[in-house]
């Protein structure tokens, strides 16, 4: 006989991420040459938001 404890079921949390493309805009420099313009770039998209925000720019290189 297995004298094992039969653990209670736990609740795990399922999350799911989308992507979302909510616009788009125009760079007038045409070149991310550094953080600072990339900063630049989503500054005004973030604005004053009071929730974290992952933010991904897919760049050519």
């Amino acid at each position: 006989m297995d004298d094992k404890k039969i653990s209670p079921a736990k609740r795990i949390n399922i999350v799911q991420i989308k992507l979302v493309r909510e616009r788009s805009i125009m760079y007038k420099d045409r070149k991310i040459r550094s953080p600072q313009n990339a900063y630049e770039i989503i500054r005004d998209f973030l604005g004053d938001n009071d929730r974290e925000h992952f933010v991904v720019l897919c760049l050519d290189t």
